[in-house]
């Protein structure tokens, strides 16, 4: 855990990195056209995130995410498309979301599949995000360690577990764990703990 938060530090500060929001959407479904969802997640209990969905149309839901942390501030917009499911059983989607550090030139977008099955009242999903960042600066860089880069960007694989508890139907209570696995030159993972996020989703 020490070890995560100093190599984001490093990566933050000295590179001026722009990683995607590390909190994600914790569900296949869609929310229906004309509905909303407000959903506020702490990462490793520390990093603020915020996310507001509205349902476009019934099978497409549009977005805003932000997230703030080790001196930036992560602003994005996703949409995500559901191929399958409804308000019950198996539920298959695809997230697609850019964004930028609102302090700096930072950029990143990312695309991938989610798929997740609702029960009654508990909802888990598995998501894997490709994530392209771009950095404004890069002076760090470490050949043999864990941070990699190709050029002027890090470009990584995210895969999320999220497990959704529904106290009542307008309310869920989420938890997250996630790993990254960095793809600039077939290196191994640039963040080697796990990332832990915990937070609700508010059904409007």
């Amino acid at each position: 855990m020490i070890k995560y938060f100093i190599q984001v530090l490093l990566c933050s500060f000295l590179t001026s990195c722009a990683f995607a929001p590390f909190a994600t959407t914790p569900s296949a479904r869609t929310n229906g056209a004309g509905q909303h969802l407000i959903q506020a997640t702490l990462v490793e209990t520390q990093i603020p995130s915020f996310r507001y969905e509205y349902g476009l149309l019934p099978m497409l839901d549009v977005g805003a995410e932000s997230e703030a942390g080790f001196g930036t501030y992560m602003l994005g917009f996703y949409s995500k498309f559901s191929f399958s499911g409804g308000e019950s059983g198996l539920s298959s989607a695809a997230i697609l979301g850019l964004g930028k550090n609102i302090s700096g030139e930072e950029e990143y977008w990312y695309v991938g599949p989610i798929i997740s099955y609702k029960f009654s009242f508990f909802e888990p999903a598995l998501l894997l995000r490709y994530t392209d960042t771009r950095l404004s600066n890069v002076d760090f860089y470490q050949p043999t360690g864990d941070i990699t880069f190709d050029g002027d960007h890090l470009r990584y694989w995210y895969l999320v577990l999220s497990a959704t508890v529904y106290p009542a139907d307008w309310l869920g209570i989420i938890f997250q764990v996630a790993d990254t696995v960095s793809v600039n030159g077939g290196r191994g993972n640039f963040i080697d703990s796990m990332v832990f996020n915990v937070g609700i989703n508010y059904e409007l």
